[in-house]
This record gives structure tokens, C-alpha cells and sequence, in this order.
């Protein structure tokens, strides 16, 4: 798969920034806690989603008082060591 090519190559120390549309749940979709599990089967550490309106992905260009999209999300997280 493409995550664990890209895994193999990134050294330690590397920031994999993945945005993904969570959406309804159909054959061959994944939540966030299975994109968790995969990146750190694969060496990534330090996982963090962030939803559109959230705090962190907001940029005051959310509406305010709207709950956070769960819609549009981005993994981050850090290659550990080898």
C-alpha cells in the first residue's frame, strides 16, 4: 500500500501530515482509530486527528458555534525509530 511504501522510505524523526475525508462508513473505508493502528503498525508514534473547526484546524474561517466538521480530518503523526 501506498502508507507503507511511504513508511519504509521516511526517516526517523519524519512528519506525516494526511488529510482524509472521514464520511459514512462503506466497504474499504477506515476510521480514525484504524488509521491510528495502521500508522503505528508501520512505525509512526505521536498520532494526532484534527477535524475541521476544531481548535487546532479553524483559522477563524469556521463558523462560530457550529460543532467541528467530522466530514474533512488530518492525521498527523511522527516516524519513530527504526
Amino acid at each position: 500500500s501506498f502508507l507503507h511504501e511511504v513508511s519504509q522510505l521516511a526517516a526517523p524523526g519524519s512528519i506525516a501530515i494526511i488529510n482524509y475525508a472521514i464520511g459514512p462508513q462503506r466497504p474499504g473505508t477506515f476510521t480514525a482509530e484504524t488509521l491510528q493502528k495502521l500508522l503505528e503498525g508501520f512505525g509512526w508514534k505521536d498520532f494526532q486527528i484534527d477535524v475541521f473547526g476544531g481548535e487546532r484546524l479553524n483559522y477563524g474561517r469556521y463558523k462560530e458555534g457550529l460543532p467541528p466538521s467530522e466530514d474533512w480530518a488530518f492525521a498527523t503523526c511522527v516516524k519513530g525509530q527504526a
